[in-house]
């Protein structure tokens, strides 16, 4: 288990130094590099790593963004039968659960009638989904704050959170689970023993995928993670 961090400015040779660490472990071992970025970089990347690497690293590198990730270890240890619903869809889950908790909801019982309240709750769920925030941590502060119309708002975002989660079992899934489920199975499985993952193109990491880094770090060879940064002292909310 090993960590490297390469940062700099934008422009300053962090891609480079990648493809450099990456020529190293092909010329000098048989393991295998999995090279992620985000997905709206990753043709692209697939396309400089043929051109930089050619034939030595058709089976040797490999380009995969966190979703597609998730993909690849889904088709290997499941689950591969889930049917995953769109963004439209999964508002009109939310004005479900709604509906079925309106009877309960004490601080958001008359907004929770106005029109684009499910997509701000959505959004909400989304967000709690994306930085690991359970149903049972927002229990957890509510019944901890002593902001009595915190309390209220957290207890409702309780109800509606848990009701949204009980339309998914399988073969239903919701994709924004995808990434906790992700570190699951790497954590769980030796996928990635003879394997370098490198991080780059990042301009910053969610709870979910800080996990995910986690989890590789204790079952790969090594995680390498680029960072756009003149230097890495934490000097304001910048």
């Amino acid at each position: 288990m090993s960590l490297k961090v390469i940062y700099g400015m934008a422009k300053t040779g962090k891609t480079t130094e990648c493809f450099n660490i990456i020529d190293n472990i092909i010329n000098s071992s048989t393991s295998k590099v999995l090279y992620i970025v985000p997905e709206q970089y990753s043709l692209q990347t697939e396309r400089n790593v043929s051109a930089k690497f050619s034939k030595r690293a058709m089976d040797r590198v490999e380009v995969l963004s966190f979703e597609r990730l998730a993909g690849r270890v889904f088709s290997m240890v499941g689950p591969v039968i889930c049917d995953y619903l769109d963004d439209n869809a999964k508002i009109m889950l939310v004005e479900k659960s709604i509906i079925k908790c309106s009877g309960k909801l004490a601080y958001f019982n008359k907004s929770s009638e106005t029109t684009g309240f499910a997509s701000v709750v959505y959004d909400a769920i989304k967000t709690f989904k994306k930085n690991c925030i359970t149903v049972e941590m927002l229990r957890d502060l509510a019944e901890n704050t002593e902001q009595i119309s915190l309390k209220y708002k957290l207890r409702d975002l309780v109800l509606l959170y848990e009701e949204y989660n009980k339309f998914f079992n399988l073969p239903y899934a919701d994709t924004d689970d995808n990434l906790t489920l992700l570190a699951e199975k790497i954590e769980k499985f030796n996928l990635f023993e003879d394997t370098y993952i490198i991080f780059d193109n990042f301009m910053s990491f969610t709870k979910q995928q800080l996990k995910v880094i986690e989890v590789l770090l204790k079952k790969s060879l090594g995680v390498i993670v680029t960072l756009t940064a003149d230097d890495l002292e934490y000097k304001n909310k910048f």
